[in-house]
């Protein structure tokens, strides 16, 4: 039987923290909000290499570049 999620936990960020948080959770194959939740539990998401050498910010320069 699964465990019902009741409660609700809000919280603000900046449009750039939101963008990288959206990035790291495609990557992960997640949802914004299944990542989050894994990520503030301490469950380990294994990373995913996008590029030797390239982080996430050189990454979202990328695909905001024209």
């Amino acid at each position: 039987m699964a465990t019902l999620k009741t409660e609700v936990v809000t919280f603000r960020v900046t449009k750039a923290q939101y963008q990288k948080i959206a990035v790291l959770a495609k990557q992960a194959n997640m949802t914004v909000n299944e990542w989050t939740r894994h990520t503030a539990l301490g469950t380990q998401i294994k990373p995913t290499l996008i590029q030797i050498g390239t982080t996430i910010d050189d990454f979202l320069n990328e695909k905001d570049a024209p």
